[in-house]
């Protein structure tokens, strides 16, 4: 007598909204996060008698190779230390990975049992690193005397840097060109075709 064994998979079953649940959605994934994690001001003054106006250039940044190519290329290449501002945006995800909601039914990933502990924990850790990486790319512009800003975001990465550039409006955004969205297609790609200014995608070799 043989058996035959089909591999289980698991699927990430709707629960209802309970209370509980509802207080984590309401304080963790619904707030729009917008935090200021640096701003500097240039020491080095312009020359000119007339001063030039002032340019606003986005570089999206994470902790990949591809991203800190793309700011080391736009900080050699197109920055101008004399009358441009750097604004580094940085998203970092939801501490709910996996979650769906519609009006009924809630969609945590299969492998969690949320709790509002466990929860900031998380949120507090991605917070923690995304103001450190923001930070050590800012660094790095007030080593080179440019007028630097850091924004820490939340969300999905595609919309909530699509929604910060048409809010903020640079004059350009740099971006690097292996950054995924939780969806298909790469967040550059989402860019070049969504943004209403120009966008630049630096290709590491």
């Amino acid at each position: 007598m043989s058996l035959n064994i089909v591999p289980s998979t698991i699927v990430a079953q709707p629960r209802p909204i309970t209370p509980a649940n509802l207080k984590i959605i309401d304080k963790f994934v619904k707030p729009q996060i917008h935090e200021e994690v640096l701003q500097s001001t240039a020491t080095a003054t312009a020359t000119a008698v007339t001063p030039q106006k002032k340019r606003v250039v986005a570089i999206a940044v994470d902790d990949t190779k591809e991203s800190y190519y793309a700011f080391t290329w736009a900080l050699n290449n197109l920055v101008d230390q004399w009358r441009d501002q750097v604004c580094l945006l940085n998203v970092r995800p939801f501490a709910m990975p996996g979650y769906f909601i519609n009006n009924a039914d809630f969609y945590p990933s299969y492998s969690l049992d949320y709790n509002e502990d466990y929860v900031e924990s998380v949120e507090t850790f991605n917070r923690d690193e995304s103001h450190a990486l923001l930070q050590r790319y800012g660094g790095e512009l007030l080593a080179k005397g440019v007028q630097s800003r850091g924004i820490a975001l939340r969300g999905n990465p595609k919309e909530t840097l699509l929604e910060k550039i048409e809010e903020l409006k640079p004059d350009i955004v740099v971006t690097g060109t292996r950054g995924k969205s939780l969806f298909r297609g790469s967040i550059s790609e989402y860019l070049v075709q969504h943004a209403n200014t120009v966008v630049i995608v630096p290709k590491l070799n």
